[in-house]
């Protein structure tokens, strides 16, 4: 007997309808074209509707007055990714942003699979 597979996770591209679908809600469009290597973007930028990032605290004082409780592995990655600008849509949620860091949750029985 032989195992079914089936898919665990989603590509969530921009052009995946969902994701589309939250994008241009969001007053952003998705793009494509053959100098970006005919890839779907938002706004013929990032090539990514989900992402996740680091938001670095804002401080109020010297920073001397501060107790650094943590150790930041990748402080450049949202100015790297570019990320954060697709994430700061002022009076939309997190999850109606053009891009969200909202998980893909699935529940998935793995018994008697070769049934």
């Amino acid at each position: 007997m032989f195992a079914k597979a089936f898919a665990l996770s989603t590509d969530f591209k921009p052009n995946v309808a969902s994701e589309r679908a939250r994008i241009e809600a969001a007053g952003r469009s998705v793009t494509v074209n053959s100098e970006r290597g005919n890839i779907p973007r938002i706004d013929n930028g990032i090539a990514i509707s989900r992402s996740l990032g680091i938001v670095l605290p804002t401080f109020l004082g010297p920073l001397w007055d501060y107790t650094i409780e943590c150790i930041v592995i990748s402080v450049l990655l949202p100015c790297i990714s570019g990320d954060m600008a697709y994430k700061n849509i002022q009076g939309l949620s997190p999850l109606q942003q053009p891009i969200t860091a909202f998980p893909e949750v699935l529940t998935v029985r793995v018994t008697n699979l070769c049934q």
